[in-house]
This record gives C-alpha cells, structure tokens and sequence, in this order.
C-alpha cells in the first residue's frame, strides 16, 4: 500500500479565480479534519470514472513480479475518458464559495481520502471477494489514482468543462509527465490460477470498479459505500470466446481449435456489459471487442519452434509493430494503422503492449515480447505436463496434431495464450 497523503489544501485569494488555479500562494495550510463544514457534510458521493479499455493475459507466469504481464488491465487513455466530478455533485453545491467547495470535496466522509480500486467480486455482495490466497494489491486488487481529493487532483477536476475528464495525473510532482490511470491485477501465479478465475468470471463473479480510501491500509476489502448499502462504481461482466491460431502466413486465415480442444482454447474476451453498481442499470455505450484485437502470445523465433515466424520482419521497429499485407504504412501522424485500427483502439493496443516492451505482428495476429525471459513466463505451466514436453511445444497455428491441445502428457502441444481487449464506444 502506497504511504498516504496528508491532505494540504493552498488557500489564497487565487481560489477565487476562475478555474480554481493555485498560484501566488503564501503558504500551505491544513485542514482541521475535525471540524466538518455544513457543506461538506452534505455532499454525496462526488467521482465518476469511465474506463475505456479492458485487456485480458491468459498467462499462467508462475511469477507475478514481470511488469509486461497481466491477468486484467483497465484503463482509460483516449480523449473522454477518466474521471470527472458528476453533474449531481456540482448542484449540490449551490452558490457556495470556491473555499466552501475546495473543502466540501476534501473533507466530506462521502468522498476524503478516495481513490479507484480494481477487483474481482460477487456483485451482489460486493463484500465477497476473489483472491489467491488472501486478498493482496498488485495481485487480487490494485488501488490506483492516489488520491482523488490531493491539491493537484482537485484544481484539475474543479477546471473540466462540463462533459471533459481527467486521464492522466502526476501524483503532485512537479515536472513529471502525466500517468494515465489504470488498474492492473495479476492472476497468473499458476495455469489453475488462471483456468479458476475465468471459471469464476463465468460464473458470476465480475470485475469492479470502486472506490477505496486512502487511510484505511488495513481493511482493503473497504469501497465507500458499503457501509450504508449504496456503493458507487462500475461492474463489468466479462465473457470469454475460444482463440484462433496464428496465422502461417500474413493475412491469410486463422485456423480454429477442434472442438474436443476448445475448452483449453477458450482464453480470450468475447463481449464486456457495464452496469452502475448503485442501480445495477447498464451503462450507455457499447463495449466492442474485435477479432482484431486479439493476438496470440509467442515466444521469440530463437527460443523453441524456429518456426513460428511471429515479429522476425520488423520494418517499424520503432514502434513495435510489424507493418506487411494487413496494414501498410501511412503518414497519419496520431494513426500511422489508420488501416488497421481505429484511433482508440491504436491507443488501446499501444497502453497494453507498450513498445519497449512487445513487437505486435499484424498480419500473423500475434506479439512477441522483447525480453524472452517474458515469453517463458508467460507459459510458465503452458497448458502441457513439462515432464513430458520439456520444450514447452505450443500449438501456435491450430493445425498441428489435427487441431489438438491442452494440458497433460495425452496432448503433444499446449494451447496458446493470449492478449486479447476491448474498447469501449
């Protein structure tokens, strides 16, 4: 758990400039916790955050610690996305002074200290929740945007046009680019590990979106909200479809699994519903989740098959990708995939599979990770009885052994894993 943040709040006759800009300012002054205005008393619950992009990892690493690796990645990195104050909020808060509204929102029980929290949960008893042995962060859960009602945090949110969010923060250090916000967590201890938390997706569990406190480092179950019946933040209901394999030459067809094998293939994301935790109403927009935006995980060329010709021809190294039939290059200068991706599902692909860290092969739908040792990670169990196939052989292409793969020594190839991800519309 990160140290907390004392609350200090810069009060000077900038507050009441418009915009709430904190400048020319004599000196910090605290905030006397205890003495509770009328205001901020009052107020509800003041965030709303919106996601725009959910990635799944079917890698069972054996090794949590690989920071290119993941189970879950949440984030929201385009223009629209991230947190805002809500339209009920900023009524509530009637004519008031700046002051009086720098205060509400700092110090109110409904909203001090708040900060998103990432988890896996019962949605209808948001109590129960799902972790490895415990419930630990980095793994089970993470906290992040630390901490919503810091100086620097509420200036920005007080100065959003109506309908604009806030996608990036610096944690209040000057001079440090901004951090777009998401909530990563880590359920690849094992290959069981992994199987275990789709089949409990699939079974009524779902992924939440909440928010922590800050100061309550010993019970990180906590979401505001609990303790009077109405918790605020979003659910996702997430379903898997079954991988295809890579494709033996670029562009050409993805061969599917036989049938008997599909269970061991099911490992990538197929459709995401969002509902509001408070009136379990579904949230407007759609989540799409393309075929496009799923790739199979390979290991480098020089480690095991020789042959799996996934990110050996790179003409844009630069940025990752392999550029061939699938996407030519252009001179869009935020798109150079405009062919192949639109413009959020470019920034989707870039945020999960950042550029020092993975080659992404278009026209074979699959990526590579630069540091080989990820690779092993990532099929750390791989689906197979390593007694038996000791080279960790993975059905890449779904055409081997007539379609066959799966865990134990009667399969000859373990089934790949994947990076698949959804973009919201």
């Amino acid at each position: 758990m990160k140290a907390p943040l004392k609350k200090r709040i810069l009060l000077c006759t900038s507050l009441l400039l418009p915009l709430f800009l904190f400048q020319n300012c004599a000196g910090p002054l605290d905030i006397d916790d205890t003495e509770i205005s009328p205001l901020a008393s009052s107020v509800s619950h003041a965030f709303e955050f919106q996601a725009d992009t959910i990635a799944y990892m079917s890698c069972d690493a054996g090794n949590t610690t690989d920071n290119s690796l993941f189970t879950f990645k949440v984030g929201a990195y385009n223009q629209g996305s991230g947190v805002k104050l809500t339209d009920s909020y900023i009524e509530s808060l009637g004519n008031s002074r700046d002051s009086d509204r720098i205060d509400a929102l700092v110090n109110s029980p409904a909203n001090q200290d708040a900060l998103l929290q990432l988890s896996v949960r019962n949605p209808t008893n948001l109590t129960q929740t799902y972790g490895l042995g415990g419930f630990n962060e980095g793994t089970d859960f993470d906290n992040f945007f630390y901490n919503l009602t810091t100086q620097n945090i509420v200036e920005e949110l007080y100065s959003l046009e109506r309908d604009d969010r806030l996608n990036y923060f610096n944690q209040g250090v000057a001079g440090v680019p901004g951090i777009a916000p998401e909530g990563i967590i880590r359920f690849n201890s094992s290959y069981n590990a992994a199987r275990d938390l789709r089949e409990q997706l699939g079974g009524g569990l779902q992924l939440i979106l909440g928010y922590g406190d800050e100061l309550i480092p010993e019970n990180n179950t906590f979401i505001k909200g609990l303790d009077d019946g109405s918790p605020r933040g979003r659910s996702f209901n997430i379903n898997f479809g079954i991988g295809r394999g890579m494709t033996i030459t670029p562009g050409s067809n993805q061969a599917s699994f036989t049938s008997t094998f599909r269970g061991e293939a099911t490992k990538v994301l197929s459709f995401v519903t969002e509902q509001d935790l408070e009136t379990n109403q579904t949230i407007s927009g759609n989540w799409d989740c393309p075929e496009r935006l799923r790739f199979v995980i390979a290991r480098p060329s020089s480690e095991g098959d020789t042959n799996i010709s996934c990110g050996i021809n790179p003409l844009d190294i630069n940025k990752g990708f392999i550029q061939d039939s699938a996407s030519s290059p252009t001179s869009h200068p935020t798109n150079p995939f405009q062919n192949y991706f639109s413009q959020e599902e470019y920034q989707a692909v870039r945020a999960v599979l950042p550029a020092n860290q993975w080659t992404v092969d278009l026209g074979r739908r699959c990526v590579v990770p630069k540091d080989p040792e990820s690779a092993d990670r990532c099929y750390g169990e791989g689906g197979f009885d390593p007694n038996v196939n000791p080279d960790g052989n993975i059905n890449y292409y779904a055409t081997d052994d007539s379609g066959r793969c799966g865990s134990g020594s009667t399969n000859t190839a373990g089934c790949p894993h994947y990076v698949s991800i959804c973009v919201r519309r």
